[in-house]
This record gives C-alpha cells, structure tokens and sequence, in this order.
C-alpha cells in the first residue's frame, strides 16, 4: 500500500506540471518517468520470485501421497540427508557416522534392490561459489573421528569446507560396509560401488550440484535394468529435471519423496509428464530456470552468469544420455 500511495503522489505532481506547462499527456507517459520500472522492482529493489512455485502447478497434474511407493532403486541426495539427520545423543563425528548416518542408509537399502547416493561438489573458482559467497557463512571445524561435534549444526553445513570434509568422511564408512545389494556413491568427481561395477557412465563427472548429478545416476540405473525409481530431494529444480527426461529414458515410475516434516509427499514425475505432453515436459527446464534466474541471479552477476548457470542445470536434463558426465558433452547433444 506504501508503493502505491508514492506512486500515486508521483503521477500527480507530473501530471500537475504537464497541465501547468501545457505538455501532451500522451508524449509525457510514452517515457519512462523512473529509473527502475516499478513492473520490475520496487524503487531500486528488484522483485525476487520464489522458484518453488511452480511445484503448486505441477502438482495439481497428479494425486499426492503420503505413502511411500515400492521402489525398486533410491536415489538420495547426500546433502539433504545430511541436514535432517541431526547429530542428536552424539558426541563425535565418528558417532554421528556409525550411529546416525549409516543406520539410515541401511534402512534406505533394505527397502530397494540398488541405493544411490549423491553429494554436491565445491569448486572454489566456480559461478556457483560467488553466490554461496553472498550467503551466512558458517564457522570452519576440522571433521575428524575424534573431533566433538559442533553445537550449531545448521550453522556447521553453512561453510562449503566444512561439508566437503564431512561428505568425504561419510563416504569412508560407505566403504567399508558389505551388501550383496548395489550400493553406489559418489566420492568428488568418482564413484564407489559395493560390489564393484562399471562406472565409465557415471565418472569422472564434473558436475557441481547433485541436482544434475542425480539424473545420470537415474540415468544409469534405466540402462541396468530397474524401471521404479524413486529420488530424494527438497529442491524443486530436481521435480522439474525429472519430468523433462521421463520420457527420454523411458522410464515407468518416476518418483520424488520431496519436502520434510509436515510438508512431505511423494510426487510422481511420470504423471506430471503424461499429462503435460512430451513437449511441455522437456521445455519445463528452460522456462524455469529463466524465470528465477533472471530475477534473482541476473541483478548480481549479469548475463555471461544466467547462461552458464541455465546450462548447467539444463543440459543433462535436456540431454539425459549417459556420455553427459561433463557439461560440456551435454552442450554437444542439444
């Protein structure tokens, strides 16, 4: 309501002045009359969407559920993982990864034929690393056996250094488990598979965010024979990654366990892409990541940013091949 009654005081002193200097009404409102258009901001403040959104549009599409489906291969991302599970009635890391994070990990395998697990990656010269910079830092602790856990968990996974240890530690203790089950994480650029398998599909891959990732590994697992699949997420950019390739990897169920709390529900990608249609459903990545870019993204860091950011969360989805370990092969398939 402030806005409007500056915006009303405005046009009335210009619209005052024209009469009083006999301008033309009609040339005075072909010209801009503010420096930043009040369509895109609010003086000076531009207008920031909220990306998530779309999911209220895309869930109207399919029935929701709170029960999970059977699924015959779980694709997790490890940072979300890592963020619900609280290290609660733990003293160490060590303690938090025996007690905490490998007891949910086995629960997860014993309900699927095949578990996968991404983690983010953290390049230090990367695009992506100027826009953590503008977030809360959080404060650096070494990650060890033996070393306490932090008081303020929340604030601990707030500094990129901090999670790169703990992943690569968590990720030991993957190692050493045994399971006639596949088993398959991501460790930086590589993977590891208990039992071994071939990996050429899946490494080296240089993408940053396991949102992107995740789709290779759904990827792969089409290509191995499993065709109910289920991934774990609370970023809505991997619901509009799946419903762009269902269709490119032929798969039969896409499922995304999505939200935490109150809020969770399982959100069947391959539904949403039945009734979209084929073409809606592989231009859904493009029309998303433009929008919320553009409007939060472009202020900071201009149009060379928006355009590698867009490929780097399109590409693969786009693509969806297996030889897209890389961004740049992804380009080369579009």
């Amino acid at each position: 309501m402030l806005y409007l009654k500056n915006y009303v005081s405005l046009f009335s002193r210009l619209y005052i002045a024209c009469q009083s200097r006999y301008g033309d009404l009609d040339d005075f409102f072909r010209h801009e009359n503010q420096v930043c258009p009040p369509s895109l901001s609010n003086f000076g403040k531009l207008r920031q969407g909220t990306k998530a959104d779309i999911l209220s549009c895309l869930e109207n599409c399919t029935e929701l559920t709170s029960s999970q489906p059977n699924m015959d291969v779980i694709i997790l991302d490890g940072a979300v993982v890592v963020n619900f599970l609280k290290p609660v009635a733990v003293r160490t890391f060590e303690d938090y990864a025996v007690k905490v994070f490998l007891p949910h990990i086995n629960a997860k395998l014993r309900q699927v034929s095949r578990l996968d697990i991404v983690w983010d990656q953290y390049h230090e010269n990367s695009l992506k690393s100027q826009a953590r910079n503008k977030h809360d830092k959080g404060i650096r602790k070494r990650v060890d056996r033996s070393t306490f856990m932090p008081k303020n968990w929340e604030q601990f996974l707030r500094d990129s250094a901090n999670k790169t240890e703990l992943f690569t530690f968590l990720v030991n203790y993957i190692k050493l488990q045994t399971t006639s089950k596949q088993l398959v994480s991501t460790n930086g650029s590589e993977v590891v598979c208990i039992p071994p398998i071939d990996t050429t599909h899946l490494a080296p891959c240089n993408h940053e965010e396991a949102d992107t990732r995740m789709i290779l590994h759904l990827a792969d697992a089409v290509d191995k024979g499993f065709q109910k699949i289920l991934l774990r997420t609370v970023d809505s950019d991997v619901v509009v990654l799946c419903v762009a390739v269902v269709a490119k990897i032929s798969v039969r169920e896409l499922w995304i366990a999505f939200g935490t709390g109150k809020h969770f529900r399982y959100i069947a990608a391959h539904e949403i892409a039945a009734s979209l249609g084929p073409n809606k459903s592989q231009a859904l990545p493009m029309f998303h990541a433009s929008g919320w870019l553009n409007q939060v993204a472009g202020c900071h860091y201009g149009q060379h940013y928006l355009r590698r950011i867009l490929h780097q969360k399109n590409c693969c989805a786009v693509a969806a091949k297996r030889d897209a370990k890389t961004i740049t092969n992804a380009r080369k398939q579009l």
